[in-house]
């Protein structure tokens, strides 16, 4: 059986790394008239990134439900980076009904200088706990997310509010000029999570 993972976020009121005022200065713009549209469009260019990236620039809560544990000890690879820290790991063990929550001390969260963040068994532990077939045999609720947004990030999200604000209409040719979306890639490709080999 393959390991499968999906993730939702927590539904809350976020504070965007950008702010109306950062935003205003890079478009060079004075009124007031147009503070809701560009409001919004720090949004989109926020989601645009994190989707594409793995990336989060904003701290939210979110859970990961998975099929199983990793076969033979692997780790719990997130989707996303920066994991700050793990609420709870809860499982399904094989022919129960109820998840049942491990104790923290039963893995550990590893983030330290990579790109890819897991949960990684404690030292001397060989096996995750067997669980039952279920989608969600696995739920792991975390908080990820940067509060000192990687610069490279806050650039890619100008851009791309500047590219918006400039372009209202769908363009006849793509939806990103090719300079900009160079631009983009460039930059937001600094912080990807990406395919890596684990």
């Amino acid at each position: 059986m393959s390991l499968t993972r999906r993730w939702q976020e927590v539904p809350a009121t976020l504070t965007e790394p950008i702010t109306l005022a950062a935003a205003k200065l890079h478009l060079r713009v004075e009124i007031t008239d147009d503070d809701a549209l560009i409001l919004s469009l720090i949004t989109a260019a926020r989601r645009y990134l994190e989707r594409r990236t793995g990336y989060w620039m904003v701290a939210r809560s979110a859970i990961m439900e998975c099929n199983g544990f990793p076969l033979r000890g692997g780790d719990i690879v997130f989707p996303v980076r920066p994991v700050n820290s793990v609420q709870s790991v809860s499982y399904l063990p094989d022919g129960a009904t109820a998840l049942v929550t491990l104790a923290s001390s039963a893995y550990r969260l590893v983030n330290t200088g990579t790109l890819v963040h897991r949960l990684r068994l404690p030292y001397g532990t060989t096996e995750w706990q067997t669980t039952g077939f279920a989608e969600d045999a696995v739920r792991v609720a975390f908080t990820a997310g940067d509060n000192r947004v990687e610069e490279n990030m806050v650039q890619a999200a100008l851009l791309l509010v500047g590219h918006w604000y400039e372009n209202r209409e769908a363009a006849v040719v793509g939806t990103i000029t090719g300079p900009v979306a160079f631009t983009i890639d460039a930059l937001a490709g600094m912080s990807a999570v990406g395919d890596l080999a684990l």
